[in-house]
């Protein structure tokens, strides 16, 4: 295993302690979308440090594609491990995160709140846990991460890169 799937799944683990320990503390904050960024913190300190101790493998470190390829594979396997971890949690273990979920949703961003049903003006449709949390919008999820970690990975890359 290579040290940035290493610092992949110690990212995951230190992200979900902290998702657990806020989840046992007050469930309402693991909702909250700034709260749940504070992984992301985790996530670039760990693939500062997958860049730093891959760096001496390096077969080309003028490339900056050698120097963006391990923080991000360290977001790659930090974020699939959270999201899968998060479906779970939300699908199977506690239906209850959904509807707070919704709740802060519709509370602080009144504005993308659904229409309600055609023919009906003031009828808002119910949505399922089966369809709010699925896999489909798991994968999507997991998609928008890979971008953002990306974005954190060229970053990184940049300046490791300028810094040797």
């Amino acid at each position: 295993m290579n040290k940035s799937t290493q610092y992949g799944i110690l990212a995951a683990i230190l992200a979900i302690c902290l998702y657990l320990v806020l989840y046992f503390v007050e469930k309402q904050l693991i909702v909250n979308p700034f709260v749940k960024s504070l992984r992301y913190p985790i996530y670039i300190v760990c693939a500062w440090i997958a860049v730093g101790k891959s760096r001496s493998m390096m077969e080309d470190k003028s490339a900056l594609a050698s120097w963006i390829r391990p923080a991000f594979l360290t977001f790659v396997v930090a974020s699939t491990i959270f999201t899968i971890f998060e479906f779970v949690l939300f699908r199977f273990v506690d239906h209850d995160l959904y509807r707070l979920s919704a709740e802060y949703l519709n509370e602080h961003f009144p504005e993308i709140q659904p229409k309600g049903v055609p023919g009906r003006t003031k009828a808002i449709a119910e949505v399922g846990i089966e369809e709010a949390v699925s896999i489909s919008r798991t994968i999507f999820t997991l998609a928008r991460e890979l971008v953002v970690g990306f974005l954190f990975s060229a970053l990184i890359g940049l300046i490791w890169r300028n810094k040797e």
